[in-house]
């Protein structure tokens, strides 16, 4: 009976923030990244992304949209990260990169099923040691700064988005060299 109560009063809770203009949803879809520089391979390296977003209107054209996402992509190191680092010749290694990123971006609709976005994007290397709220709180003191540009298809309750974002920290962090990230986000996402 308590369950029942507690789910009655969620779903009338979210009703209730709909009516005032916010939505919540999830996402999901394909991450291409890639750091620039001659320690990286010059590729996107495909992987991918999910997580949770709001929709807060405005007006019926203008709305904020905060995300939490969890991103995971591989990097390969170039030819040159041999040469640099004494690995063995030929050697390509792969690098696994599980990132948190917190987008915010401000949504305008073109059209009832056309919509741009544009706004800045925090991230974070996630460290395994570290409790989800740490890596959190350390996305914006130690992680990367990015804008973001993209725009979304709206068709019912789903959202077909695609989006370009530009890194503007460097994170190579073995070498004096900047590398700068770069991911290309294609997703679908689902409003509750």
């Amino acid at each position: 009976m308590k369950n029942l109560l507690i789910a009655t009063i969620a779903v009338l809770s979210m009703q209730s923030l709909q009516a005032q203009g916010i939505k919540f949803g999830a996402k999901a879809g394909a991450n291409m990244h890639k750091i620039n520089g001659t320690s990286f391979a010059d590729e996107y390296n495909l992987g991918y992304y999910g997580g949770f977003f709001v929709e807060i209107h405005a007006s019926k054209k203008l709305y904020f949209m905060p995300e939490v996402l969890f991103n995971q992509t591989s990097l390969k190191t170039s030819d040159e990260f041999s040469d640099i680092y004494n690995v063995t010749a030929g050697d390509v290694l792969t690098i696994k990169l599980n990132r948190l990123s917190i987008p915010v971006t401000v949504n305008y609709k073109l059209a009832n099923i056309l919509s741009l976005s544009a706004g800045p994007v925090f991230s974070i290397n996630m460290e395994q040691e570290e409790s989800f709220l740490r890596n959190v709180g350390q996305a914006f003191t130690r992680g990367d700064i990015g804008l973001s540009a993209g725009a979304a298809i709206h068709i019912s309750k789903f959202r077909l988005s695609g989006r370009y974002i530009a890194g503007l920290k460097n994170q190579n962090n073995i070498d004096t060299e900047d590398g700068k990230s770069q991911q290309i986000q294609l997703g679908i996402g689902l409003v509750f």
